[in-house]
């Protein structure tokens, strides 16, 4: 009768840089990291800001080696623009990326960038989702989500929000909401733009 894995995680979800080691006896990973999403654009008097862009979202497979160093790194969501006479485009996202120390391989999901500000005439645009890249090919099994594009502000209002892809899932009895990566909303008029959401690196392994 074959013996059931147990199946182990590890989550970062504050902006920052991190390391982690592989574990003993450790020989593969799976991961998903998101970017951060893209802040709002602040509104005008006459036009509402653009809404940012989403974060990209990157799902992997990779070989480990026990004891290998990863650094990892979690974006943070872009802040919103601000609103009034003078308004402000939105911040962008920041890029989630994990690094495997021993051949500088790299997987990484980028943030959104921030929608533009209101004008006198015309309505802030839309942020673009954030892409992706890879290093050197580590991983196996790649499936990438790009983020997606913000809508333009009117002269009703701003620009709505964007969300990144998040597959379901359930590890040892913790279901991780969605809203990671999503972007911000664009501010009505003469209003604030709405900040992003941060990302996030997501690890598992079976043992």
């Amino acid at each position: 009768m074959s013996e059931k894995l147990k199946t182990n995680w590890v989550i970062w979800t504050t902006p920052g840089s991190y390391t982690w080691k592989v574990p003993i006896n450790v020989k593969w990973i799976k991961g998903i990291i998101i970017g951060g999403g893209g802040g709002g654009g602040g509104g005008s008097g006459s036009y509402g800001g653009g809404g940012g862009g989403s974060g990209a979202t990157q799902l992997f497979q990779a070989p480990v080696t026990p004891g290998e160093s990863i650094s990892i790194i979690v974006g943070v969501g872009g802040s919103g623009g601000t609103g009034g006479s003078s308004p402000t485009a939105g911040g962008n996202g920041g890029n989630s990326q994990i690094t495997f120390n021993s051949d500088n391989s790299f997987i990484s999901a980028y943030g959104g960038t921030g929608g533009s500000a209101g004008t006198s005439s015309a309505g802030g645009s839309g942020g673009t989702g954030g892409g992706g890249g890879l290093n050197n090919l580590r991983s196996i099994f790649n499936t990438f989500n790009q983020g997606a594009n913000g809508s333009s502000g009117s002269s009703t209002g701003g620009g709505g929000s964007t969300s990144s892809y998040f597959p379901n899932f359930y590890i040892n009895g913790m279901i991780q909401n969605t809203g990671v990566g999503q972007s911000g909303a664009g501010g009505g008029l003469n209003a604030n733009g709405n900040s992003g959401k941060n990302g996030i690196v997501l690890i598992w392994w079976e043992e």
